[in-house]
C-alpha cells in the first residue's frame, strides 16, 4: 500500500508499515509507474531490478541525497537521526529450529539415561566412602561420622558429631567395619529457657519422637506441672498424641506431609502409618501402634489446627472464609452455581455410637438436623415417573430408585453444589435417595446468601432442571422459586435428554450461561469419590469433619488458580468466538444462503423450539372430519375382506379380525349419523381415500425429514470428539437410537398399499434418507422457508442457528469474564482492607499478640502479592482492569477502585482491548511456544519493537513526519517476501 502515480509524499500519510516492495522514485519525490525496488535489509548495497531507477538502492545514496529527500516531507528531521532510526528497526533473520516429534525426544531422553546410567551408579557407591583424609567440618581433625540431613559434605568427628544435633532430630552415621552404620545420639534435655529457669516442679520425661523418616527417637524433655505436656511439647514443635499423657510425639514436618498425602493423594492413615513403618525399617522400631494414635484424634485435632492458622477466624473474624470465591458477584452480576448428588459416600449405621460434634461446625455442611426436619415436611407434588422415563436415563430425583442397598446405611451420600469457578459452597448429607425436595432445599439456600444482593441473577445447572421445573410448576407454595432462578441441563447429561430438553434446557442455547458447561460438581466428585473408603467407618462428626477439610483444601486449589482459569477461558472464548464468526460468515455467503440476514437467524433462534422439535401438522396434512371417516371406512372394508377370506385353523386371529370389525362398525355409527355408508366402489370415496393416502405419505416423508435433520445434528455434534470420549459413547447411543427409528419410518412409507399421483416419490432408498442434502426433500416446502429467491433446508437452519448460538455465547462468557476479573481484584483488594485495619487495631503487648501479628502480615503479604499478579495477567489478557490501592496502608486505609478500560475505537467488542503493534504477533498462554527460539522463529522479518509503537503513539508533529518518511522509503526497503506474506497489503 503507498501513494498513487503522481501523488506526493508529503500529503500520503500511510496507515501502517508498507511492505517490502515500493516503487522507485524519481528526482521530484513522486512514484514512477513500473519501476520497482527490492532491497535485502541485511545485506550490503544490492543491485536494483530496474536500471532506470532514479535514486537505486538506499546503500547506493549519499547523505546529500537523503536530506534532500527528508525536505520534501519536513525540514525539521534529522538525516543522522533518520538513519539511525531505520538501523535500529532491523531485525535479523533467524533459521527456523526444525521441530522435534514427542517421539524422539523421548528416545533422546532414554538414550541419555542409557548412557549415564552406569556413571550415576559409581559415583554415588564412591560417596559411600570416608577416607583417610576427611576432616571434620568444624575442627582439622579427622572425621569419624558423617550427616546428610546436614547438608552435602557434613563431616563430624566424636565430639562435635554430638555437640551439633543436641537440638535436632538429625541420624547422623559413623564408619565402622568397612560402611556407614546409623548411630543414636545421647540428646540432653530439651527445656523451655523462658520458662522452667525458676520453676522447681521441673522433671525430665524420655518422649518417643516419630520424625518425618518414620525413624524413633528418644527424647529427653523437660516438663513443669504449670502447664499441660502437650503444650510443652508444642513449643518444641513436636505434636503430642495426646494432651495429658505425652509417651508418644510426632514431629511436625511429618503431620505437615501426612496431611498433605491425606487430603491431595487421598492416603488413609493406615497406609500412611505402613509407609512410615517401611521408611523407618532399618532402625528401632520403638513405637508399635501408630496408626492407633494416629486416629485418636491426634490426627484430625491437627488438620483442624493448621485450618485455623491458614484461616485465621479466631482472630480476625470478618475476613473472608476459604470457600468464597472471589470471582462470584458479591453484590450485582451472574452467579452460576451447579448442583448434584454423590452416592459413593455412604456410612454405615455401625459407627453411630459417638455423638461429639463437628469441629467446623456449619462452615460447608449444613446442620444434619435442619435438613431432616425439612425433607420430612416437605411434600412431592405430583407424579412424573412417566416423564422421567421419556426424558433421561439418569437416576436423580426418583425416589423409588433411591440407592439404598440395605438398611445398614445411615447416610447413602452428599447433595452439593459448586460455583462455576470450581469453588465449593453448601453440601448436606441424605437419608434416601436423590429427591426433588434436595434440590429445592439447596436453591433455597443459595436464594438466602443473596438476598442481600438483590442485584445479583442466580443461575442454576442441574442434571434434571427439566423435571424440576415441571416440579415446581406443580407445586403451589414452590413456584415463585422460577421467578428468582433460571435453569439448565449440564452440557454433558443434556445429550441423555430427549430433544425438546436439549432445546430447551441446554446451557448453550439459553442466555445468561455463557460457555458454562455445569460438570464442575462431576469434577469435584472425582476428587471425593477417594475419601469413601476411610469415612464409611467414621461416626457422623468425624465424617463431617473430613470432607469439610477435603473441600477446603479443594477450594484452596481452586482458587489459587483463579487468575489463570480466568484468562484462560478469556482466551479461549476468543478463539471460539473468532471461529464461530467465520464460520457464520461463510455459512451467510455460500449458495442459497446470500439472502439470509442475522435478524432471520435470530427468529430462527427464538422460535427454535417449534421448529426442532414440536412439528405440529400443517394444513396440507392435518385431516379433516371426513377424511378420518374415510381413514376408518377403509380399515373397515379392509378387515371385513380379510375376515371373509380367512380359512385358516387359527381360532384367536378369526376372532381378533371379528373383534376389529366390530368396533370399526360401532366407531363408523357414530360418525355417520344415520348418513348412508360409501360403497368401496362409490367415486366419491375412491377420491377421498385418494386425498387421504397423498395426505399420509407427505406425513411419513415429513416424518424421515425430521429424523434425518436430527441425526445428521447428533452426527455434527459427535465429530467434536474423539471416538474414547465417554461424551462421544453417549452421542453414539442416540445416533443409534435415531438410525432405527429412521430406518422403521423408511420401511413403513415403502410399504404403503398405494401411492398418491403426485411428485411424492414411491420409494425412499435408505441412502437417500441418510443425506440432508437430497434432492428427496425438495417436495417438504413445510419444512423450509422461503428467504429471498430461494427455499432454505432444515439442515442449513439448524447449522445456522447452532453458530448463531455459538457466537452468543462466546460473547456472554467475555462478558462474565470480565466482571470476573472485577469482582476478584475487588475481593482481593477489600481482603487487603480488611487485613490491615485488624493489623493496626491489634495489641502487641504479649508475645502471642505479636505472634498473631505477625501471622496477618503475612497473609497481607500474600495478598498483596496475589493481587499484583492478577493486575498484571488480566492486563495481558484483557486489558481492561486497573486497581488502584492507597500507597498508606500502616494507617489501615486502602481504597480500592476497580475499572474497565475503554476499548480502542478499533476494536470489536467481544474481543481482547489488547494494543497489538504492526506484525507483533501476540501468544496467549494456551499457546505459548516451547523454547524462546520458537518463539523468535513465530515473529515475522518486519516486526515492530513496542517501544517504538510507544514512541509512534506519542509523538509530537514532528515524530509524525519522521515516522511517515520512515514508514514509506526505509522501512519499505526490505527483503523480498515470500508468497504468503506478498499479499499483505
Amino acid at each position: 500500500m503507498g501513494p498513487r502515480r503522481g501523488e506526493s509524499l508529503q500529503k500520503w500519510k500511510p496507515k501502517s508499515i508498507p511492505i517490502a516492495q515500493i516503487r522507485t522514485l524519481n528526482s521530484k519525490g513522486k512514484l514512477v509507474k513500473g519501476r520497482k525496488i527490492t532491497i535485502p535489509m541485511n545485506r550490503g548495497a544490492s543491485t536494483s531490478r530496474s536500471s532506470q531507477s532514479t535514486f537505486g538502492t538506499l546503500t547506493d545514496w549519499s547523505h546529500d541525497q537523503i536530506a534532500a529527500a527528508l525536505e520534501s516531507v519536513g525540514p525539521s528531521i534529522n538525516v543522522d537521526d533518520f538513519i539511525a532510526g531505520r538501523k535500529t528497526g532491523r531485525k535479523k533473520k533467524r533459521r527456523k529450529k526444525k521441530k522435534v516429534s514427542y517421539r524422539e525426544k523421548r528416545q533422546r531422553t532414554l538414550q541419555s539415561w542409557e548412557e549415564h546410567r552406569h556413571n550415576i551408579l559409581q559415583t554415588y557407591i564412591a560417596g559411600e566412602v570416608l577416607t583417610d583424609d576427611t576432616s571434620c567440618s568444624k575442627c582439622n581433625t579427622t572425621a569419624t561420622h558423617r550427616c546428610r540431613e546436614c547438608g552435602v559434605d557434613m563431616y563430624y568427628c566424636t565430639h562435635h558429631v554430638q555437640e551439633v544435633h543436641q537440638q535436632c532430630l538429625h541420624v547422623p552415621e559413623v564408619w565402622q567395619d568397612g560402611f556407614y552404620q546409623p548411630v543414636a545420639i545421647e540428646r540432653t534435655p530439651w527445656t523451655r529457657t523462658d520458662h522452667f529457669e525458676m520453676c522447681d516442679t521441673q522433671k525430665c520425661k524420655v518422649v518417643l519422637v516419630v520424625d518425618l523418616y518414620g525413624r524413633h527417637h528418644k527424647v529427653p524433655v523437660i516438663f513443669c506441672s504449670h502447664e499441660e505436656p502437650g503444650v510443652t511439647l508444642i513449643h518444641h514443635r513436636l505434636w503430642p498424641s495426646t494432651i495429658s499423657r505425652t509417651e508418644v510425639a510426632f514431629e511436625f514436618a511429618l503431620m505437615d506431609w501426612m496431611e498433605t498425602m491425606y487430603l491431595e493423594c487421598h492416603v488413609s492413615c493406615r497406609s500412611l502409618s505402613q509407609a512410615l513403618k517401611l521408611m523407618g525399617n532399618n532402625l528401632p522400631q520403638h513405637v508399635k501402634n501408630v496408626h492407633e494414635l494416629l486416629t485418636k484424634e491426634t490426627f484430625g485435632e491437627f488438620r483442624y489446627f493448621k485450618q485455623q492458622l491458614r484461616d485465621l477466624k479466631f482472630v480476625c473474624p470478618n475476613v473472608d472464609e476459604e470457600n468464597m470465591c472471589p470471582a462470584c458477584p458479591k453484590d450485582h452480576g451472574t452467579k452460576v452455581m451447579s448442583l448434584d448428588a454423590i452416592f459413593g459416600l455412604k456410612r454405615w449405621k455401625k459407627a453411630k455410637g459417638v455423638t461429639n460434634t463437628p469441629k467446623h461446625g456449619t462452615r460447608v455442611f449444613e446442620d444434619q438436623q435442619v435438613v431432616d426436619n425439612y425433607m420430612t415436611v416437605y411434600k412431592t407434588k405430583g407424579k412424573i415417573t412417566n416423564t422421567l422415563q421419556e426424558c433421561n436415563s439418569f437416576q436423580a430425583g426418583d425416589k423409588t430408585r433411591a440407592k439404598i442397598k440395605n438398611a445398614k446405611v445411615d447416610e447413602t451420600g452428599v447433595f452439593g453444589s459448586v460455583c462455576r469457578h470450581e469453588v465449593p459452597w453448601r453440601f448436606f448429607s441424605l437419608r434416601q435417595g436423590e429427591s426433588y425436595g434436595n434440590a429445592v432445599f439447596m436453591i433455597e439456600l443459595l436464594l438466602n446468601d443473596i438476598e442481600s444482593s438483590p442485584g445479583c441473577n442466580l443461575l442454576i445447572m442441574y442434571d434434571i432442571a427439566c423435571l424440576l421445573t415441571t416440579h415446581l410448576k406443580k407445586s403451589n407454595d414452590k413456584k415463585e422459586l422460577l421467578d428468582k432462578i433460571r435453569m439448565a441441563v449440564p452440557a454433558f447429561h443434556i445429550y441423555g435428554h430427549k430433544p425438546s430438553c436439549q432445546v430447551e434446557y441446554s446451557p448453550r442455547r439459553m442466555e445468561g450461561f455463557g460457555l458454562s458447561d455445569g460438570e464442575q460438581t462431576e469434577r469435584l466428585w472425582a476428587f471425593l469419590r477417594n475419601f469413601a473408603k476411610c469415612t464409611r467407618e467414621m461416626c457422623p462428626a468425624n465424617r463431617i469433619d473430613t470432607l469439610t477439610e477435603a473441600l477446603l483444601h479443594y477450594s484452596r486449589n481452586s482458587i489459587n488458580q483463579i487468575g489463570e482459569v480466568l484468562v484462560q477461558r478469556f482466551v479461549r472464548a476468543n478463539q471460539t468466538k473468532t471461529v464461530a464468526e467465520k464460520e457464520l460468515a461463510e455459512a451467510l455467503t455460500s449458495k442459497g444462503t446470500q439472502f439470509i440476514t442475522k435478524a432471520q437467524i435470530h427468529q430462527w433462534a427464538t422460535n427454535e423450539k417449534e421448529s426442532f422439535t414440536k412439528r405440529k401438522p400443517t394444513d396440507s396434512t392435518k385431516l379433516t372430519k371426513e377424511e378420518k371417516y374415510v381413514e376408518l371406512l377403509s380399515k373397515f372394508y379392509s378387515y371385513r375382506q380379510e375376515l371373509v377370506n380367512y380359512t385358516g385353523d387359527d381360532a384367536d386371529h378369526a376372532q381378533y379380525l371379528d373383534q376389529q370389525v366390530k368396533k370399526l362398525q360401532t366407531d363408523l355409527g357414530k360418525l355417520e349419523k344415520d348418513q348412508p355408508r360409501w360403497a368401496p366402489s362409490n367415486p366419491e370415496y375412491k377420491a377421498k381415500l385418494q386425498q387421504l393416502m397423498e395426505k399420509q405419505q407427505m406425513q411419513l416423508l415429513n416424518r424421515v425429514h425430521g429424523l434425518s435433520c436430527e441425526r445428521w445434528f447428533l452426527l455434527k455434534l459427535k465429530s467434536r470428539y474423539a471416538d474414547g470420549q465417554t461424551m462421544a459413547q453417549r452421542i453414539c447411543r442416540q445416533i443409534t437410537s435415531q438410525t432405527n427409528r429412521l430406518k422403521q419410518s423408511v420401511i413403513q412409507y415403502n410399504n404403503l398399499p398405494f401411492k398418491s399421483a403426485t411428485k411424492l416419490p414411491s420409494k425412499i432408498q435408505l441412502q437417500d434418507a441418510y443425506n440432508v442434502e437430497s434432492s428427496l426433500w425438495n417436495h417438504l416446502q413445510e419444512e423450509q422457508r422461503m428467504v429471498g429467491n430461494g427455499f432454505i433446508p432444515t439442515y442449513i437452519k439448524r447449522t445456522l442457528v447452532d453458530l448463531h448460538h455459538r457466537v452468543g455465547r462466546c460473547e456472554e462468557e467475555l462478558e462474565l469474564i470480565r466482571d470476573e476479573m472485577r469482582n476478584t481484584l475487588n475481593f482481593y483488594g477489600i481482603k487487603l482492607q480488611t487485613l490491615s485495619a485488624n493489623i493496626n487495631q491489634h495489641p502487641t503487648q504479649t508475645q502471642y499478640d505479636i505472634g498473631v501479628r505477625g501471622l496477618l502480615q503475612r497473609k497481607k503479604q500474600a495478598v498483596q502479592e496475589k493481587l499484583a499478579d492478577l493486575q498484571v495477567i488480566f492486563k495481558e489478557c484483557a486489558g481492561v482492569v486497573v486497581v488502584t490501592l492507597s500507597p498508606v496502608l500502616e494507617s489501615g486505609g486502602v481504597e480500592v477502585e476497580s475499572r474497565m478500560e475503554e476499548p480502542d475505537s478499533d476494536t470489536t467488542s467481544g474481543e481482547a482491548t489488547i494494543q497489538e503493534s504492526e506484525g507483533v504477533e501476540l501468544v496467549s498462554p494456551m499457546e505459548a511456544p516451547d523454547s524462546d527460539e520458537e518463539l523468535e522463529t513465530s515473529s515475522d522479518s518486519d516486526n515492530v519493537d513496542e517501544e517504538e509503537c510507544d514512541e509512534m503513539v506519542d509523538g509530537d508533529d514532528d515524530h509524525d513526519q519522521f515516522d511517515e518518511l520512515y514508514a514509506l522509503v526505509v522501512n519499505s526497503y526490505e527483503e523480498p517476501l515470500s508468497s504468503a506474506e506478498s499479499d499483505v497489503d
